[in-house]
């Protein structure tokens, strides 16, 4: 058995980032306190190569924020 998250029954820590247009559930979340999100589809895949290229862009941003952040401490 297959469970759709949904919006309105998801945990506060996480911020939905992705929906599916046509049931509604969840695609992809981020956390809201923590340096980490993920998606639920292949975000190199089709419709086109460079669709989700943004989450590589802000999936290396985390990377380097957390470690300027822990060079900091």
């Amino acid at each position: 058995m297959v469970m759709l998250f949904r919006s309105e029954n998801f945990p506060n820590e996480l911020m939905v980032t992705h929906e599916e247009i046509n049931d509604k559930s969840i695609e992809g979340v981020r956390h809201r306190f923590f340096p980490a999100f993920s998606v639920q589809f292949h975000p190199d895949a089709a419709p086109g190569p460079h669709d989700a290229s943004y989450l590589f862009d802000e999936f290396m941003r985390m990377i380097d924020a957390f470690q300027l952040e822990k060079a900091s401490k």
